[in-house]
């Protein structure tokens, strides 16, 4: 199945085999899913064991030059 128009396909499928409709989808950050995984909060500082860590940036050495992962990720079109 393509992806254009899929969810409204699967509806359809479900309505056809008068099933319950499928559950939506949610997003789930990493650091939930590991705690929901392992039971270790990955976001509570390790030195204080009180604050919550929060992912501000990453960087990574590109070009010889520290940059954004961010930034590299969304450098839009390639060209040809």
């Amino acid at each position: 199945m393509s992806h254009s128009g899929k969810d409204d396909r699967i509806k359809n499928i479900y309505q056809q085999l008068k099933l319950p409709a499928p559950m939506q989808r949610i997003k789930i950050d990493t650091g939930m899913r590991v705690l929901i995984s392992t039971g270790v909060d990955i976001t509570v500082c390790k030195k204080c064991n009180i604050g919550k860590l929060i992912l501000l940036d990453s960087q990574i050495l590109w070009k010889g030059e520290l940059r954004s992962v961010f930034e590299i990720r969304s450098r839009g079109k390639p060209s040809n």
